[in-house]
């Protein structure tokens, strides 16, 4: 991928990712193909400010988990009120910086996800491959 778009992809993203693993994140983008700088230029992170405001008012409710795909966590902040109150307010704390290494843990998947579609294709385009036919395969084939 081209050195000017991983620049400013992560300028822009800089606030919203983890900081220590900014390097990692830049040698896995320079991997990739210049194909997928527009699915890349799309995606949507969400943003820790606004999270840290979702858990500040409605952390008791365990709004902030929900937000995180944190589904258990969220119903048990939920049965709590926030753990007494107590949870919610390590979570004030802690919600940014989770906020960053979901959307890190988000881009690496995708990252590895195009690697491995690149390398090895899917099983569906495996299968119609193999086939010759143009036929869609059947599952279980």
């Amino acid at each position: 991928m081209e050195k000017s778009f991983i620049d400013q992809f992560m300028l822009a993203n800089a606030d919203n990712l983890d900081k220590s693993k900014m390097q990692e994140l830049i040698s896995k983008l320079e991997e990739l193909p210049n194909s997928v700088s527009d699915q890349l230029a799309t995606l949507q992170l969400k943003k820790p400010l606004t999270n840290f405001i979702i858990s500040f008012f409605l952390g008791n409710f365990g709004v902030d988990r929900f937000l995180m795909g944190q589904t258990g966590k969220g119903i048990l902040k939920l049965v709590t009120c926030g753990g007494v109150g107590i949870w919610t307010i390590i979570d004030w704390f802690t919600v940014m910086g989770r906020t960053r290494e979901y959307n890190t843990e988000k881009l690496i998947s995708l990252i590895n996800n195009f690697k491995g579609n690149a390398i090895g294709g899917n099983a569906f385009s495996a299968n119609r491959v193999q086939e010759g036919d143009g036929q869609i395969p059947k599952i279980g084939e």
